[in-house]
């Protein structure tokens, strides 16, 4: 599986608590989502590019999370 996030973009003047950001997030060479995180503590925000869908999303996140390893800090 290929996932690329691209057109990364930090907006420090907004940021709180966490980094504000909004981003492209790329699946297999395809504009999947546009992603965004305001900067105050929450989660981000994931908007399907068309013609993908909600739908796509969740089941791309369901890959990441069955597949990946997660990042140990």
């Amino acid at each position: 599986m290929k996932l690329e996030l691209k057109n990364i973009k930090r907006h420090a003047g907004l940021s709180q608590e966490t980094h504000a950001y909004t981003a492209t997030v790329y699946w297999e060479n395809r504009k999947l989502c546009e992603v965004e995180n305001a900067g105050h503590g929450g989660g981000d925000m994931q908007h399907p590019i068309a013609p993908f869908t909600y739908d796509d999303i969740r089941y791309v996140n369901a890959l990441c999370e069955t597949t990946l390893e997660r990042f140990k800090t």
